[in-house]
C-alpha cells in the first residue's frame, strides 16, 4: 500500500470480488429450487444491491485500515470496522424485512409493500454507500480536493507508505 487511497481501493475490491461470488452461488441455488427465472431474477437483484453493499463496506474497512496504516488522526481501523458491521446489518435488516413483518405477526398486502420498499431503499443505500467509496477514494488520492484541507494544501503529496 503506497497510497491512502489504496486501503479504500483493495478493500471494494474484494468486497466486490465476494459480493459477486456469493451471488453466483445464491443464483446457482435459485435456479435448481426455482427455475432459470428465479435464478436469474435473484442474480439482477443481488448484484444491484448485496454485491454494492459488500464492496462499500469493505471499502470504509480498507479505508480506516489505511487511515491507521499512515498515521492519520481520527477514527481507525476500529471505527472503520464497526462501519462496515453497521452498513451490512442495516442492509440485512432491510432484506429481511419480509421474515421479520412475519415474526411479529404482519402479513398480505401490508408485509409486500413494506418488503418491496424496504428493497427499494436497500438499493438505494448501496448505491449511496458504493458512491461514497468513491468519493473517499478520489479525496484520498487527491486530498486537495477537500475544502478547508490544511495539512493536504494544493503542491502538497497525499500520505505515502515509509
Amino acid at each position: 500500500m503506497t497510497l491512502l487511497a489504496d486501503g479504500p481501493t483493495f478493500g471494494a475490491s474484494v468486497g466486490l470480488g465476494f459480493g459477486f461470488f456469493e451471488t453466483f452461488l445464491y443464483g446457482v441455488g435459485a435456479f435448481f429450487a426455482g427455475g432459470l427465472a428465479a435464478g436469474i431474477v435473484l442474480i439482477l437483484v443481488r448484484s444491484v444491491s448485496s454485491v454494492l453493499l459488500h464492496g462499500s463496506s469493505t471499502g470504509m474497512f480498507g479505508y480506516g485500515y489505511a487511515r491507521s496504516r499512515f498515521g492519520v488522526r481520527g477514527p481507525g481501523t476500529g471505527a472503520y470496522y464497526l462501519l462496515a458491521v453497521a452498513m451490512h446489518s442495516a442492509f440485512n435488516a432491510l432484506a429481511s424485512l419480509a421474515a421479520i413483518l412475519l415474526l411479529v405477526g404482519v402479513s398480505g398486502v401490508e408485509a409486500n409493500v413494506a418488503s418491496f420498499l424496504a428493497l427499494v431503499v436497500a438499493i438505494g443505500f448501496a448505491f449511496a454507500a458504493i458512491e461514497h467509496v468513491r468519493a473517499v477514494i478520489q479525496s484520498s488520492e487527491y486530498p486537495a480536493l477537500l475544502k478547508g484541507s490544511g495539512r493536504f494544501a494544493p503542491g502538497r503529496s497525499p500520505p505515502r507508505a515509509r
